[in-house]
């Protein structure tokens, strides 16, 4: 039978699997989602969620639209890096603008889709500036939360050097 608890090391710190490592990531994402959401929700009036459930019902399909949207970006910029010449860096730029930006707008048919009135994004072009203002909300948020987990690291030495 697998130990399930984590080995504890002389300084007390306990070594984390890499799924520990993945959920922790993902739950704090969707905290960070969800707390820019409702922040959205309550201080600007385009933004519309019916309950707190729903919001994080919302967090949860961002967090994996936008992780989906990044990777398919990441790896199409790098099917174009290979490539020489002129096209393909035009091509990487349009797949990218095309990624990036229409691909919010699927996330935001796909919340319209799925939860219909309860979540409503009005104003300027039928709630696009609204959705676009919420998602950078998020991803500014998150830019600077990772910034924060940086600074708060201590590098690692390897002790069995010289």
């Amino acid at each position: 039978m697998e130990n399930k608890n984590p080995e504890i090391l002389d300084d007390g710190s306990r070594i984390l699997s890499n799924k520990q490592r993945l959920f922790v990531g993902y739950l704090n994402a969707i905290f960070l989602y969800l707390t820019v959401i409702n922040f959205c929700e309550e201080y600007f009036d385009w933004v519309n969620i019916k309950s707190f459930t729903i919001s994080v019902l919302v967090s949860i399909l961002l967090l994996f639209g936008l992780m989906l949207l990044i990777t398919t970006e990441k790896k199409a910029a790098n099917y174009f890096k290979t490539k020489t010449g002129m096209g393909p860096k035009v091509m990487r730029g349009i797949s990218s603008y095309i990624l990036l930006v229409g691909g919010k707008f699927v996330i935001m048919g796909v919340i319209a889709l799925l939860f219909g009135d309860l979540v409503t994004f009005s104003g300027p072009f039928h709630g696009a500036i609204a959705f676009v203002g919420v998602v950078t909300a998020i991803l500014v948020a998150d830019g600077i939360a990772k910034k924060i987990y940086s600074s708060l690291g201590t590098p690692v030495t390897d002790n069995n050097q010289g």
